[in-house]
């Protein structure tokens, strides 16, 4: 799920993992080390035809910065912004971009505005704005006012805010029956008003939201 080390990466890979976590950790030395020479290897990595070590270059570019800012400048084009370097992208944008020059802040945001539709999908303008969301979050809030001002454009045209757009999926558990729509103060304020068995009739769980409030929460506060 993630180069870096990761609550979200799985244990049950074992294998994988070390491979990857080797060749990391390995990268990383050798940049410290002779970072001349391990930028040259940097630069075959994140043009390689397998996944798995384009993302652990793009961890290396965010990680090493300053030693490596000009192999991204050098691959900084649509085909980076794909689905598979999500994560690794999505972290380095939202802690590099701040410090990025001028003209490639605009270079990126261009990208992002610029991704063409998808036509394997059945309604690509609505694919459009999930991906441009995805890409901008991680540059929403960051102190650039226009870009705050496209981010919630977006989230209001989607209806939704992802919770963890850093990743494609994300792994969580919980139990119990759920939040109360109403906390107790508010309970003892509808009886005063008279309108205590109006609201609790009005309330509706919402099936889709799995985390929402429930009726079975709403009892245990009433009582």
């Amino acid at each position: 799920a993630a180069i870096e080390e990761h609550s979200q990466n799985h244990s049950w890979q074992h294998g994988p993992n070390i491979f990857v976590e080797g060749l990391r950790d390995i990268m990383l030395s050798w940049l410290d080390a002779d970072p001349a020479a391990a930028k040259e290897f940097v630069k075959v990595l994140v043009k390689s035809n397998h996944q798995i070590l384009r993302r652990i270059a793009i961890h290396l570019l965010d990680v090493e910065w300053n030693a490596l800012q000009e192999v991204f400048l050098a691959n900084l084009d649509t085909s980076l912004f794909q689905t598979a370097h999500t994560h690794e992208l999505y972290l380095l944008l939202k802690s590099r971009f701040s410090i990025m020059p001028l003209d490639v802040r605009k270079r990126i945001l261009k990208i992002i505005r610029e991704f063409p539709l998808r036509d394997d999908v059945d309604d690509p303008s609505r694919s459009l704005l999930f991906k441009q969301q995805k890409w901008l979050s991680a540059l929403a809030g960051l102190g650039f006012a226009d870009i705050d001002a496209w981010h919630n454009d977006l989230v209001n045209q989607m209806g939704y805010r992802p919770e963890h757009p850093e990743f494609l999926s994300y792994m969580q558990s919980f139990w119990g029956p759920g939040p109360s729509p109403y906390p107790a103060p508010d309970l003892i304020g509808f009886a005063r008003e008279g309108t205590l068995i109006e609201n609790l009739n009005s309330f509706k769980e919402d099936s889709d939201n799995w985390r929402g409030p429930t009726e079975r929460s709403l009892s245990d506060e009433l009582e």
